[in-house]
């Protein structure tokens, strides 16, 4: 049977005008964004006429880019309103079992693991490791699942005397499961389409892409909210029954707390656009904050652990204030600077840096916040009234990384890596890198520290979920609109987070052939997949 069969077609239609102006506004916002991109992302500064002549060249390919990605995005679209993807069946029925795919990847991750050996760490499992070792209070400003995982390693290791090292139990179990979570996925595309080409471009997806090896061990929360969150969205493309997805969904939650405020909008949205799945919205939208808020009762309630800092909630405000008064501080009013000094200190200039927020939230007065909460918000919007191009500039500048596509995956202002595959030294557990396979190493270390490469870039998740929910709007794809969806709305929280980071766009990068499958999908009379 033919991959790819013809449906009855006609002469250009409106259909086909509204794919084309679509396709140009899409494509008009892209460039737009990029141009601004390649200036602040570089510079900390908006265009203007100086740095426009600094990057001419890139103005002036801009026209032919623009034509390419308008003439890409239409074919893509008349090509899939017109063709449906066939049935074409080579590999045997044996190897399309869920542990195939994952015995595969575990094997390749596990040969980039032993280059690694016995693991790496992470920034966040500092804090993590003394607040299981009793050094510092155990808090909900990490997930408490994931501290508890740690300490269950640390048990282990303890128990073994050591010869089972906490960190290498801890990136075994990591890769098993990661492993099964994207093998979860190609079995997904193979069963939803049924077409040995997708099968086998899905694997090598996860199989070629470094950035998946890397993570599979990386200690850090980003990787187990990856596994829960693409099975969810496996068990949803395939229309699986609610509690797979409730379940899921509400551990994905619970390893990254932002998730919830991803799933709530999508939720609503949802509800008032599809009249026919409303019933299943609900108990599925129901089901997972219930459990949320029974969870979050046990740890913060009956147990008595302390939740984060208000400060966390604040990144993008406390960035605002302080580039506003680094740069016009001089102007400030004298009740400003009581305020400034109040809840951040007056220090700011020294410590502002455009791609981070901690610097300026480590002095953060969380007490003082709390006492007058009207102040901090009298000063941001006051502020922001008195120099909104600084409020503008601050906040592009800080996220420029998660739209700017062409944003290089190492941070300078930062220096932060694309993945952190180095081990920190911490008194309180402490291990030496004893792999072997030191060719295999070298190269991805050198991957890890940051490429100019796009596929390595972290805006390029944010384009990956816009056009997936741009192609689904205008082909009717309900399935593959609430899946993107669910992505974007995820990765906008990300733009209120302190820093733009690699491992928290993971889960959308994982759920990228997710969204272009339920793009590709329809259902057997050709206009909507079910």
């Amino acid at each position: 049977m033919k991959a790819i069969t013809n449906r009855k077609g006609g002469k250009l239609n409106r259909q086909y005008v509204k794919y084309l102006v679509a396709s140009i506004c899409f494509s008009l916002v892209f460039i737009v964004l990029l141009l601004i991109g390649n200036v602040i992302f570089d510079c900390d500064t908006m265009p203007s006429l100086a740095t426009i002549k600094s990057y001419r060249k890139a103005f002036y390919s801009s026209p032919v880019l623009f034509a390419g990605i308008v003439a890409l995005l239409f074919f893509l679209l008349v090509f899939l309103d017109k063709h449906t993807v066939g049935s074409r069946r080579l590999i045997p029925d044996a190897l399309r079992k869920s542990f195939v795919p994952a015995v595969l990847l575990m094997v390749c991750y596990g040969i980039v693991f032993i280059s690694y050996y016995p693991g790496t760490w992470c920034y966040d499992m500092i804090q993590q490791n003394r607040m299981i070792a009793g050094v510092e209070e155990l808090t909900g400003h990490h997930p408490l699942l994931h501290t508890y995982l740690w300490g269950l390693c640390r048990w282990i290791e303890g128990i073994t005397g050591g010869f089972a090292k906490g960190i290498a139990v801890y990136s075994i179990l990591q890769i098993i499961a990661f492993s099964f979570a994207l093998g979860r996925v190609v079995v997904c595309a193979d069963k939803v389409l049924r077409n040995d080409f997708v099968t086998v471009l899905t694997l090598f997806f996860f199989l070629l892409n470094p950035t998946f090896a890397l993570f599979s061990f990386s200690p850090t929360k980003d990787v187990w909210c990856t596994v829960f969150f693409v099975l969810a969205l496996s068990f949803i493309c395939e229309g699986k029954r609610i509690p797979y997805v409730v379940i899921t969904l509400l551990l994905a939650c619970m390893f990254r707390n932002n998730m919830i405020y991803a799933l709530v909008p999508v939720a609503v949205i949802l509800f008032i656009t599809v009249a026919g799945d409303r019933k299943r919205i609900v108990i599925t939208s129901v089901s997972v904050l219930a459990g949320l808020m029974l969870t979050n009762a046990f740890f913060f309630g009956v147990l008595g652990i302390p939740k984060s800092d208000a400060k966390e909630m604040l990144s993008v405000p406390i960035q605002q204030i302080g580039r506003a008064y680094s740069e016009h501080g001089d102007s400030f009013t004298a009740e400003e600077r009581e305020l400034v000094d109040r809840y951040i200190g007056l220090d700011i200039v020294g410590k502002y840096n455009p791609r981070i927020s901690d610097p300026l939230k480590t002095t953060f007065n969380n007490d003082g916040f709390k006492r007058d909460k009207a102040g901090f918000i009298r000063l941001w919007a006051g502020l922001g009234v008195k120099y909104p191009g600084t409020y503008v500039t601050a906040y592009l500048s800080q996220y420029s990384p998660y739209w700017y596509v062409r944003a290089k995956s190492y941070e300078p202002y930062t220096s932060s890596p694309y993945v952190e595959d180095f081990i920190f030294e911490d008194p309180y557990y402490s291990f030496e890198r004893a792999g072997l396979l030191d060719p295999v190493y070298n190269l991805f270390h050198r991957i890890a520290q940051g490429s100019s490469f796009i596929l390595f870039s972290r805006g390029l998740p944010f384009w990956i979920c816009l056009t997936a929910l741009f192609m689904s709007i205008l082909l009717k794809r309900k399935t593959g609109t609430a899946i993107a969806l669910v992505c974007l709305f995820y990765m906008l929280t990300l733009f209120l987070g302190p820093i733009c980071l690699a491992r928290y766009t993971l889960p959308v990068l994982a759920a990228a052939p997710l969204m272009a499958l339920s793009v590709i999908k329809r259902n057997h009379n050709g206009t909507e997949d079910t």
